[in-house]
């Protein structure tokens, strides 16, 4: 998977934090998230659901002590931009007119 290519080109991925903890210990875990190019729209903009976070918790020999979250509501639903299939071509010779002029002030 390459994680720079749009969502709909390759895999999607996840994120494992492995941490140890002791009894009744509160954990507070926080992340950016980094939504990739959705699929071209007309309308420049496409809402993308994003998936639900899940919860694994493993005892230190690996088995399972529970999995899931407590509370969990509707999917959420993001409206993000989106690029158009009809701007490839123009977009790609913008890019390479742009990348021959950087070299030639260079």
């Amino acid at each position: 998977c390459d994680i720079e290519q749009p969502a709909f080109s390759s895999g999607q991925h996840i994120i494992v934090l492995e941490v140890l903890v002791d009894g009744s210990s509160n954990i507070e875990i926080s992340s950016k998230l980094h939504l990739r190019y959705p699929y071209p729209s007309r309308s420049y903009q496409q809402y993308v659901i994003l998936p639900e976070p899940q919860l694994l918790c493993r005892k230190k020999d690996g088995s399972l002590l529970f999995q899931g979250l407590e509370e969990r509501g509707p999917p959420t639903r993001m409206l993000v931009a989106a690029g158009r299939d009809e701007d490839y071509g123009m977009v790609m010779w913008i890019t390479i007119l742009i990348c021959w002029i950087g070299v030639g002030w260079m």
